[in-house]
């Protein structure tokens, strides 16, 4: 009976072995900081992972602007303000 306890015992410790060994495998998440200006301000994004996504984020963002801000002469909304025929207004949920 004690051998069956042993036995089962050490399969316990082999798994949790293998587990740690296969799990340490991965490269450490780190703290990423995005900086950059967008809206007539700055903004600070700090994220922890293991990719930095600040083109993406960038893109978004500078999407977002382009269409609803009210600074810019040439962004969707003030078009649409200041009765510009030409313009159509955009989907910017859809893209995200």
């Amino acid at each position: 009976m004690r051998e069956a306890f042993l036995k089962g015992r050490w399969g316990l410790y082999f798994f949790l072995g293998l587990l740690l060994v296969l799990g340490g495998c991965q490269p450490p998440l780190k703290y990423v900081v995005n900086e950059g200006l967008v809206f007539g301000t700055s903004y600070r994004m700090v994220y922890e992972g293991r990719e930095d996504h600040h083109l993406a984020i960038k893109e978004v963002l500078n999407d977002f602007n382009s269409s609803l801000s009210t600074y810019d002469s040439l962004s969707v909304i003030s078009r649409i303000n200041n009765n510009d025929s030409t313009v159509r207004a955009d989907a910017i949920s859809s893209n995200y």
